[in-house]
């Protein structure tokens, strides 16, 4: 019996599924409803994206066999363009050869790096260095250069082609093979590239009627795709996998390789000369870190110190059988359970493997092939918020509201931007890092106006020349005064004013005391000091602030206090320290990244 040849368009027939990498490709599923005759039959399915790996397409089709699969693309040609597009595709080629020789060249000035050297030596060497760093400056001045320009060639192509983004020129044939007639439902499945999806973020927070920012948040989880494969994906289940390229090529090992010691000779780097030691003069000054507003960050211990929270059991339950029918071990959808999704049976909305996540998008989903970034909202997320008022008044007196979160959802929180939201009004954008599932995230909500800071310092200067003729040396003494005025119409605790005290100078002779708050500088990482104010209603404490990443605490300088404040009260904190040192030497007090940058 001859076989039967059945021409299928691909516009014409559903997209059931997709999933998209952050790898700019994405799997898609298609399925066809197709009548067989016993025996042998042909399917062409034309229209498919000029983007389609040829390598990858794969047909189900139940109660069939597929004998032979293969897949063409026809190149689309410059013919019908205009002139003006004909003009900007060459420019765009001319960059992309330049492009590539540029980075032949910087992959060429890599491999001379690694040369013997042994020939030249002194200026000859410093002189040959040199001009291997700015010809490989150069050249990747010109790659970045080269990829800007050939970026906005492409979004001018795309506008004079009214919107058009990619073709469909791609064919699949297969043969398969019946053992009744019969119609069948034939899935397709295919890898695409030219799409893209980055996660977003709404952050939103609410006040109560006294004017304080609820502890309850709500995260809008969204991701922006953007396609230009050629194929609209019109109501579609989609889902979005962490799995980048690695995931989608050959992995191979890597080799151990055998190691030589051997003699380098040491070149000094051009801007070696740029850095000198500051004189003794100069060299009193704070070490500690410039305190600069994170709002987002990682944190894998909670902000209050003593504060525990009930950690909710996350040990996954087993999969289901429809579980492991729905995904495979790459998170794609599995196109026998296709059809299972379509008609309404129930899929997690976060599937897990080694190598990656998958986040399934309720209901269906329409993406046109327009470039466009369209925003798909993945969740919403309700999270509870502890909160504490944090003021670094030596370089700001504003009051910052800072929200720690613990991400108790089943979502990991890829890294992203976030607007932040307070009463649906804007606040600030700003970035997400990487969250798992049970970690901390911090974030700052705004400025509690109502909170008002004030500082000023004080410095007086007692020189000790009668005491020590030989060496005279000189005491200054410094007063820092912080006031917090509660404007709210109740009491407010959790409020933090972090600040530093100035670190000594053993070479240039100079020491440092803190004489307050009382009890601080006898006080162990992680020992809160209580102070007196006078008033039992104020709870004021110091503490110095907590060591991460081997930076902050006593041996920084840096310390924060931890105060209450009634409603419509205020309280003082004041902190006072000498440096004694030879009275000819200047001194000042800078911060650690002043010092990094002279």
């Amino acid at each position: 019996m001859l076989s039967k040849t059945v021409q299928l368009e691909a516009a014409n027939h559903p997209v059931k599924s997709v999933v998209i990498f952050q790898s700019s490709t994405a799997e898609v599923t298609r399925g066809f409803k197709v009548k067989l005759q016993g025996g042998r039959n042909v399917i062409q399915v034309s229209g498919l994206s000029s983007n389609i790996d040829q390598a990858s397409p794969r047909i189900h089709a139940e109660g069939a066999s597929v004998f032979d699969l293969c897949c063409d693309v026809t190149r689309p040609s410059l013919v019908g363009l205009n002139a003006k597009e004909e003009e900007l595709h060459a420019k765009k080629e001319e960059l992309v050869a330049e492009r590539k020789i540029q980075r032949e060249e910087y992959d060429s000035l890599n491999e001379a790096m690694r040369l013997p050297l042994a020939a030249k030596a002194g200026a000859e060497l410093e002189s040959f260095m040199e001009s291997i760093l700015v010809r490989k400056r150069r050249a990747t001045k010109i790659i970045l250069d080269a990829d800007r320009e050939i970026a906005k060639l492409e979004r001018e192509i795309s506008l004079l082609g009214k919107g058009r983004k990619g073709t469909t020129t791609g064919t699949v044939s297969a043969t398969i093979g019946a053992k009744h007639e019969g119609e069948v439902e034939v899935l397709l499945s295919y890898l695409v590239t030219g799409v893209s999806w980055t996660p977003s973020y709404d952050l939103r927070a609410t006040t109560t009627g006294d004017g304080q920012t609820s502890s309850s948040v709500t995260l809008h989880y969204s991701a922006s795709i953007a396609q230009f494969t050629g194929e609209d994906w019109t109501d579609a289940s989609l889902t979005l996998s962490t799995a980048n390229s690695q995931t989608l090529e050959s992995l191979s090992i890597p080799s151990a390789d055998p190691l030589k010691i051997s003699p380098v000779v040491m070149v000094p780097s051009p801007k070696s000369a740029r850095f000198r030691s500051e004189p003794n003069d100069r060299r009193y000054r704070s070490r500690s870190p410039m305190y600069g507003r994170t709002y987002y960050q990682r944190s894998r211990s909670p902000v209050y110190a003593g504060r525990e929270r009930a950690r909710r059991s996350r040990t996954p339950s087993p999969a289901s059988p429809h579980e492991r029918r729905t995904y495979d071990d790459n998170g794609r959808p599995d196109p026998a359970a296709v059809t299972a999704q379509s008609a309404g049976a129930q899929v997690p909305a976060v599937k897990r493997n080694p190598l990656s996540l998958s986040y399934r998008v309720d209901g269906p989903v329409s993406l046109p092939s327009d470039g466009l970034g369209h925003r798909i909202s993945i969740a919403v997320l309700e999270f509870m918020a502890d909160l504490q008022y944090v003021c670094v008044p030596r370089k700001e007196t504003s009051m910052f509201i800072e929200a720690s979160i613990e991400n108790t959802s089943e979502y990991q929180l890829l890294a992203g931007p976030v607007n932040v939201f307070v009463d649906n009004g804007f606040v600030t954008k700003t970035s997400l890092q990487l969250v798992n599932v049970g970690e901390d995230f911090v974030c700052v909500l705004g400025v509690d106006t109502a909170l008002k800071v004030s500082y000023t310092q004080q410095s007086r200067t007692e020189q000790d020349v009668i005491r020590n003729f030989v060496d005279p040396s000189k005491t200054d003494i410094r007063t820092l005064t912080t006031t917090v005025m509660n404007g709210h119409t109740v009491d407010i605790t959790g409020i933090i004013v972090r600040d530093a005290v100035p670190l000594g100078d053993e070479d240039a002779k100079i020491k440092v005391t803190l004489q307050k708050p009382e009890g601080l500088s006898a006080a162990k990482e992680g020992e809160v000091v209580s102070v007196s104010t006078g008033s039992d209603l104020k709870d004021v404490k110091v503490r110095w602030t907590a060591v991460k990443d081997g930076r902050g605490g006593e041996k920084d300088g840096l310390y924060e206090w931890v105060c209450g404040i009634p409603a419509g009260d205020q309280v003082t904190l004041q902190a006072e320290w000498t440096a004694r040192g030879p009275a000819v030497t200047q001194w000042e007090e800078v911060s650690a990244a002043e010092v990094s940058g002279r």
